[in-house]
């Protein structure tokens, strides 16, 4: 018997509920929350978004985009505000510019450079 309420102690210790901390008027603003803190890094925890991070920068970035999509403002232009901020590292996919591009095909270049000094090095 002993055991049977150590067991369920223990599994009732595991069960956790959802406390919903954000209120929203519609499933679109929910959606685009959710999509939002997945998609930017949390600047403090490498590798982690806000959604997942309970530091207090990550609080506080969950906050700017709950008071952000309350106030209508569009993806984009939170995304811009964001990385404005804290730069173009906490946006898991950074916009695409000049200096991303180098980012992007060097390692194209790289290969196609190499073949050819490999092809004339055999010749």
């Amino acid at each position: 018997m002993i055991r049977v309420i150590w067991f369920l102690i223990f599994f009732h210790s595991l069960s956790f509920s959802e406390i919903e901390l954000y209120k929203f008027d519609s499933t679109e603003e929910q959606n685009l929350f959710n999509k939002l803190t997945y998609e930017i890094g949390c600047p403090l925890c490498e590798g982690s978004n806000v959604s997942g991070s309970s530091s207090p920068i990550a609080l506080d970035i969950k906050q700017f985009i709950y008071d952000e999509i309350r106030s209508g403002t569009t993806e984009s232009i939170i995304k811009e505000k964001v990385s404005g901020t804290f730069g173009d590292e906490v946006l898991f996919s950074p916009p695409r510019n000049a200096s991303t591009f180098l980012l992007y095909f060097f390692p194209i270049i790289l290969i196609i450079f190499s073949m050819i000094l490999l092809s004339r090095l055999r010749k």
